[in-house]
């Protein structure tokens, strides 16, 4: 896929656990506790030293699963650009950032576990044994993903796009219910598709499973714990946008469901951006949502999950009909 797997899930680089497997108290934290120990060694030395200590302290003691399930590339001249931007952000917001990793070493293992936990409240049957989690430091290009790494899949989290742990469990929540998903979507067939049924329902089921599962608004939903100081999400004017353009957006994604959609399209409806002008960053998750709010009480969650193509399609279909005749 070239593009809708990014809309799946978020990214930092800790270990590998297994839900259902081993505890997630094993959980492995060196490399946040490589990128603590770096930023320590930058509050004495020159600022244009930082990429050398990063790069000695950090990336190249992780280098493999870096390139892998972060950068995507083993580049070192494309690795060096993105990073470079991503540490003035971060040594701008020097405090923020340093007691966020040092509270995310601390809580990980705990929250995870209690996603887990909580989540399994819901789907008891959900089984995770096959897919490794990690945790990293990364280039805030994403805060979680769904990924596959060497023929596997894996879940990433990137630790320093969030702002504490109620962040980190909402955006657990989401995720989980994407990886139980796509679980649900193979078993019945299904294929994933650059078709825009395929993240109007996934990031739909994701967003209102987070909020019934932890008690949060649909701002939380939305914002997933990303930190405000990159204005990836204007929460004062989030519901105004969203209302101001939902007929026209659920006219557009009804028109487009099933046919090929270009990149461009994708990301107007679910991509992530600084959110500073009149048109909501990411649409699509708040339409979704606003699609499953409205039938969650007559058919399951573990139903909506189990639909074959034909049936999401179908469903999609009746209630964007619906929302937009109302």
């Amino acid at each position: 896929m070239k593009y809708l797997p990014i809309i799946l899930f978020f990214a930092i680089v800790m270990n590998t656990v297994f839900l259902n497997g081993a505890s997630a108290s094993d959980v492995d934290i060196k490399p946040i506790e490589d990128f603590i120990e770096f930023m320590k060694l930058c509050e004495t030395a020159p600022a244009e030293m930082r990429y050398a200590l990063w790069h000695k302290h950090y990336y190249e003691p992780n280098a493999d699963a870096l390139q892998k399930m972060v950068f995507k590339t083993a580049d070192e001249a494309k690795i060096k650009k993105s990073m470079l931007k991503a540490l003035d952000n971060i040594f701008a917001n020097y405090r923020l950032h340093y007691e966020t990793l040092v509270e995310f070493k601390r809580n990980f293992s705990n929250i995870l576990a209690g996603a887990e936990k909580d989540f399994k409240k819901y789907f008891p049957e959900a089984a995770f044994d096959d897919i490794s989690f990690h945790a990293f430091v990364g280039n805030q290009s994403f805060n979680a993903r769904a990924d596959m790494v060497d023929g596997a899949m894996t879940f990433e989290i990137a630790a320093e796009m969030f702002d504490g742990a109620d962040g980190v469990r909402l955006t657990l929540m989401h995720e989980l219910f994407h990886l139980y998903h796509m679980k649900c979507f193979e078993k019945a067939g299904n294929k994933i598709e650059e078709r825009l049924y395929f993240p109007l329902i996934f990031e739909g089921c994701a967003v209102y499973f987070s909020l019934l599962s932890t008690g949060r608004e649909i701002e939380d939903g939305m914002r997933m714990g990303l930190p405000g100081y990159l204005k990836l999400f204007d929460e004062t004017n989030f519901r105004k946008k969203c209302e101001k353009t939902f007929i026209k957006s659920a006219e557009s994604l009804l028109e487009n469901m099933d046919v090929p959609v270009t990149e461009e399209t994708y990301k107007n409806f679910f991509g992530t951006r600084i959110d500073n002008t009149d048109e909501p960053c990411r649409i699509g998750y708040y339409i979704g949502f606003k699609l499953i709010d409205g039938i969650a009480a007559e058919i399951p969650l573990e139903k909506i999950a189990n639909m074959n193509k034909k049936e999401i399609i179908r469903l999609c279909r009746t209630r964007l009909s619906g929302m937009i005749r109302k």
